[in-house]
């Protein structure tokens, strides 16, 4: 007989309870979707993980492209002093890394290197040569 017809009361003999087979089938169910829903829940916190750990890598590839930026912008202005200008783009590289607001600083050094980079004379025979 039907669940419908026992528990609308249409069957005389049918027990007013769920039958045990009944409950077991509820509780897998139950358990089912606890697996489902905490293997959703797994499969978030994996993509979180995965978008922060992206993040990172971005940040510090734009860490690396500041403090090469750094270095040739020392050298340039020191030739003599290689040694200097590496010890101090790795200065500034774990500073930028270790900052909260590395996103600002990088973007303020971007900025400092392209005023640099423009007010460069752009008319000696080297710079002719690099630019063809």
């Amino acid at each position: 007989m039907s669940s419908v017809n026992r528990w609308s009361g249409l069957d005389d003999n049918a027990a007013d309870a769920p039958r045990s087979s009944e409950v077991d089938e509820i509780a897998r169910d139950a358990g089912r979707t606890a697996r489902h829903v905490g293997s959703a829940a797994a499969g978030l916190v994996a993509g979180v993980r995965q978008v922060d750990a992206s993040r990172e890598r971005e940040r510090a590839a734009r860490v690396r492209a500041v403090a090469d930026a750094a270095e040739r912008v020392f050298a340039a202005a020191h030739p003599d002093r290689g040694e200097r200008v590496r010890a101090r783009r790795n200065a500034d590289a774990v500073y930028l890394a270790m900052s909260r607001d590395t996103d600002e600083l990088i973007e303020q050094h971007a900025a400092w290197y392209r005023e640099w980079n423009a007010a460069q004379p752009r008319n000696n025979a080297a710079d002719r040569g690099r630019s063809r």
